[in-house]
């Protein structure tokens, strides 16, 4: 239990201890770690053990196997204190509670309640800071991430093309490019276009119109610049004079309901572009859920650290 709190044996050899005072201390330490009830279980591991017996080792604890120096205790030899001939100069209850008796010394003196929470104190205070640091690596970490993620996803940061046109598969970056709309995993998007039959079903919903609006412009109809003509709802012709433009877009571009421009650039990045739309809406939520489970937090620590010594206090007997 003692080396839990990073408590060591220490010698009651020397000097008498430098008074650490209980009052230094919140009354939520007193009240959860040193009120009666739990202090009984630590004064009876302390004698059990003889703990001022054995190596010196420095630390607060040291109120618990010497008497406080105010005290005005005189050292007989290495292990005994003795009270002056003129008295002792205080008979507070720490003076009058000390004892050389291995078993009793100083265990149930304020200054070794005091000791202990310094110790403790500063062990927590240790633990804050690894934590802190560990939040802020975390922290850290993920907005580098994140911006790595939108650096790699978009390139310059480019949704759209030029005065508000159909976005190219230019604009996305290599990574996308290679990872999403490659040849391998382009073959189960097409088909899931095809088979959805996205191009002829307007029954779309309002909201859902603009999130769609990329992926139809891209793979339902032929590129503007191409000069296909609509001869009717469905049917796009190549006009007489010919196309204005032989690109591979233009040449893919198929009236045939499972062919479409699926095979189009301008569908891949249209796909890109609703993709980056959901991971841009996803990061939102993920950095509001992140803040709501921090504030939960700390208003569940806050809660129960107030709850359970609101606890103490009513069973240590006292009333507001």
């Amino acid at each position: 239990m003692l080396a839990s709190m990073g408590v060591h044996k220490s010698s009651y050899k020397g000097e008498p201890a430098e008074t650490i005072h209980l009052r230094q201390f919140s009354d939520w330490l007193q009240l959860n770690v040193v009120d009666k009830e739990d202090w009984n279980a630590i004064r009876s591991c302390l004698s059990e053990t003889l703990f001022c017996e054995g190596e010196k080792q420095p630390g607060a604890v040291k109120g618990c196997c010497k008497p406080p120096a105010y005290c005005g205790y005189e050292l007989k030899n290495g292990t005994t204190w003795t009270v002056p001939k003129s008295g002792l100069r205080s008979k507070d209850h720490d003076c009058v509670t000390w004892s050389n008796d291995p078993r009793i010394m100083c265990y149930d003196c304020d200054s070794c309640k005091a000791g202990f929470l310094a110790r403790i104190k500063n062990n927590w205070r240790k633990l804050s800071a690894f934590f802190s640091c560990l939040i802020a690596f975390l922290v850290i970490n993920f907005v580098i991430g994140c911006c790595a993620f939108r650096v790699v996803e978009v390139h310059s940061g480019m949704r759209k093309g030029v005065s508000g046109e159909s976005p190219r598969l230019q604009q996305f970056s290599d990574w996308l490019q290679m990872n999403v709309v490659d040849r391998q995993n382009w073959l189960g998007i097409k088909a899931c276009l095809s088979e959805t039959k996205i191009c002829s079903s307007p029954e779309i919903s309002p909201p859902a119109r603009g999130l769609y609006r990329p992926i139809k412009n891209g793979c339902c109809k032929p590129p503007a610049h191409c000069g296909y003509k609509l001869k009717n709802g469905t049917v796009w012709t190549v006009p007489s004079s010919g196309l204005a433009s032989r690109d591979h877009d233009c040449i893919m571009w198929s009236s045939e309901p499972n062919t479409l421009c699926y095979d189009c650039e301008s569908c891949k990045a249209g796909v890109l572009s609703r993709i980056q739309e959901d991971w841009w809406r996803l990061s939102i939520v993920a950095c509001c859920l992140i803040a709501f489970l921090v504030i939960n937090f700390m208003v569940g620590c806050c809660a129960f650290r107030s709850t359970r010594a609101f606890d103490k206090y009513q069973r240590c007997g006292y009333q507001s």
